[in-house]
Parts: structure tokens; sequence; C-alpha cells
């Protein structure tokens, strides 16, 4: 069972979380060029998505477009390790995507 904060996350409106839908490898990795980081082959992603034990999402709601990213992979006991954990930036400001509170 995955432990969550108390803290509520906070996303600019217009955008929103998903933890449900498996992205696909080609727009994650749109998302990673973006930020500079180097890319994966679009099916090993895929599959390393499917098999992580959970993964959380940023869209614009308008744009169906991928703005942030993590996959969390574990050994269920006292290890876990965030993988491809990217946030592009919204504005021009260069302002974090989200925030707790």
């Amino acid at each position: 069972m995955a432990y969550f904060p108390k803290k509520k996350l906070i996303l600019p409106e217009g955008f929103y979380l998903d933890s449900s839908k498996v992205p696909s490898g080609r727009s994650v990795n749109n998302l990673l060029i973006s930020c500079g980081i180097d890319f994966f082959p679009n099916l090993k992603l895929e599959q390393a998505i499917k098999n992580s034990n959970f993964f959380f999402v940023i869209y614009a709601e308008k744009q169906k477009q991928i703005y942030g990213f993590v996959r969390v992979t574990s050994d269920k006991g006292l290890n876990a390790n965030l993988w491809e954990f990217v946030c592009e930036t919204w504005n021009k400001s260069k302002t974090f995507l989200f925030s707790f509170t």
C-alpha cells in the first residue's frame, strides 16, 4: 500500500494528475527530451512504467500534453527509487508546476 502525506498537492488551473492510465513511451520521451534528459526506447520505457509500483503523470487539460512524470519502484521493504522524475516549466516565468500545502 502506498503512503501519501496529508499535505495536498496544488496544481495550477488547467492541469491534472493521473496515475491510472499508462502514458505512451513516446510522450514521456518527448518530455524527457524537452527537459534535457536522456531518452529510452519507447517500448522498453512503457514496459518499465507498467512494471513499476506506481507512477504519476501531470497533464495539461486542453493540450493533453505531459508536463510532469515520475515512476516509483520499491523492494517493498525499506527502499524506494524514483525514476524519470521530471517536470517542465509551464510558463515564461519558469515557475514550478506544483507545490504542497
